[in-house]
């Protein structure tokens, strides 16, 4: 009889096959090669961005002055020195910095003003959950008072009346400290008002909305403001300059030019002699010379405080 076929041997699966360490090694050294790329190309290229922008700001504002003084900035850009047009950039820089607190704290001040969810216009938060304490303690006082029986507790109603004397003399002390409050908010924004332009008050409303309609945080909002600024604060520049200094300079054959410096550099004055002309007087040939420089006071609509704008 034959015998019967044997039963087929189970298959055995097979283990999976361990990570290569060589695949790991190629992981770790692409993650590297990246981050030293990133840092190698990143910080370079942040560099000549701020260089560039540096230079923007600064031949704006330098645009502003030469058009502002009746010549052709085409023509008369090309005298001024790059170093020159890049100290101007970090100038405005440095004045959007210095004046980044004031719209800062406008747009605080416009954030108490505004009524928000359960809280009135100027009231701080602490002292509207003060506020909110004290109205549900009185409350249980007056609950207390109701419930009160002169017989059985003949000192409790005595206790209980101390204690709503005393509540309703902190609720006056709170309403006190909250007109005080909105004096002072009304106070601060007037004055707000009076030394803002109406560029930085566009930047204080800037902050106001980032405040109340994103959720980013404190240093962010910051960020924002400040960038924002420093193109306000260079389109104040370019639309309502400071005139050019004023220059005085005798050659050494005694011939004396005086109008505004357009540029000084080591190898020549560029002086405006008036009809749109400026002539450059080189180094060598300068015995005296003097600078007076006058701030103006009105800068215009757009440079101008807001109380400017009345007169």
């Amino acid at each position: 009889m034959p015998a019967a076929p044997a039963a087929p041997a189970p298959a055995v699966r097979a283990a999976p096959a361990p990570v290569a360490p060589a695949r790991a090694a190629d992981v770790s050294g692409d993650r590297e090669l990246a981050r030293v790329l990133r840092w190698t190309l990143g910080v370079p290229t942040l560099a000549l961005l701020s260089v560039a922008a540096l230079y923007v700001l600064g031949a704006l504002w330098k645009w502003g002055e030469i058009q502002d003084a009746g010549l052709v900035p085409t023509d008369v850009m090309s005298l001024v020195p790059h170093a020159q047009i890049l100290g101007r950039g970090l100038q405005l820089v440095v004045l959007a910095l210095l004046a980044l607190p004031l719209p800062l704290a406008f747009a605080w001040l416009l954030h108490r003003i505004l009524p928000a969810r359960h809280r009135g216009w100027g009231v701080p938060a602490p002292l509207t959950r003060l506020i909110d304490d004290h109205r549900r303690l009185r409350r249980d006082l007056d609950e207390l008072r109701g419930e009160a029986d002169p017989i059985a507790e003949p000192g409790r109603d005595r206790r209980v009346r101390r204690l709503h004397t005393r509540a309703r003399n902190q609720q006056a002390v709170q309403g006190r400290t909250v007109w005080l409050s909105r004096a002072a908010v009304v106070a601060a924004l007037a004055v707000g008002l009076a030394v803002l332009s109406p560029a930085r008050l566009a930047v204080a409303l800037f902050g106001l909305w980032l405040v109340r309609r994103t959720s980013l945080s404190t240093l962010r909002v910051v960020a924002a403001v400040f960038g924002v600024l420093v193109l306000a604060v260079a389109l104040e520049r370019f639309a309502a300059p400071d005139p050019l200094p004023d220059a005085s300079v005798r050659t050494t054959r005694g011939a004396l030019v005086t109008g505004p410096l357009v540029a000084a550099t080591a190898d020549a004055w560029h002086v405006e002699v008036g009809e749109r002309r400026v002539k450059s007087i080189p180094t060598v040939n300068i015995a005296k010379s003097s600078v007076y420089s006058e701030s103006r006071l009105v800068r215009g609509p757009l440079g101008g405080r807001l109380v400017d704008l009345l007169r």
